[in-house]
């Protein structure tokens, strides 16, 4: 999830950017942190491979992550709600499909489209 947190970090303080890209990186983000807590939630660790190291040593790791993951989506939700009630799809959404019905190796990507 840092690691996650840190690239959406770089993406964003560039010159000759306008107000939509970091909106548009902001939101994927959000969706990935909601990708991640429903793929945690139900046992799918399949794009953590420090995650199943952890949890073989032990199981109540993935529930301090999701609580974790649920505190930080509600604190970008808060921060930037307002982002998700400008309302451009054609800009922000040039793919709008449900993302959670495609394979979980194409979902992060998918989601910073």
């Amino acid at each position: 999830i840092f690691e996650k947190l840190s690239n959406l970090n770089k993406k964003l303080p560039r010159a000759n950017r306008t107000f939509v890209d970091p909106k548009i990186k902001i939101l994927g983000f959000t969706t990935v942190l909601e990708l991640c807590l429903r793929n945690i939630s139900t046992r799918n660790f399949s794009q953590f491979y420090w995650l199943i190291q952890c949890l073989r040593k032990q199981s109540l790791v993935s529930n301090v992550i999701v609580d974790h993951l649920k505190m930080l989506i509600e604190d970008f939700n808060d921060k930037f709600g307002d982002l998700k009630k400008m309302n451009s799809p054609w800009l922000t959404q040039p793919l709008l499909v449900d993302i959670t019905e495609v394979s979980v190796q194409f979902q992060e990507k998918l989601s910073e489209l």
